[in-house]
């Protein structure tokens, strides 16, 4: 458990999840959309068995594990991540009738 735990540190550390969110929804999703998914994937690692954290490390395959969550995260409408913020987001509207836009980045 405590070596599970140790190598979710290290992808935090490393931002290998942040990197691999970034790469694989290239599309113009908004920002805090990636950083949400982000900690979805940290939340799924944290809930996987130890054993299994530990082989895929061990393995080599943590990589590709990671990408599979995330696409299936991204694309799934029973992911964790669809019910919980792009479902919630293709359900509000805008009360001025324009699509949601960051204020800061207007200047």
């Amino acid at each position: 458990m405590e070596e599970a735990r140790k190598i979710i540190a290290t992808l935090a550390a490393d931002h290998r999840v942040e990197f691999i969110v970034r790469s694989v929804a290239h599309t113009n999703r908004l920002e805090w959309d990636l950083e949400d998914l982000c900690q979805e994937v940290y939340c799924i690692l944290l809930g996987y068995p130890a054993d299994k954290i530990v082989d895929l490390w061990e393995t080599g395959c943590m990589g590709f594990f990671l990408v599979r969550i995330i696409t299936n995260q991204l694309r799934s409408r029973t992911s964790r991540f669809y019910y919980t913020y792009k479902r919630f987001q293709a359900l509000c509207r805008s009360l001025d009738g324009l699509d949601f836009k960051d204020p800061a980045a207007n200047g």
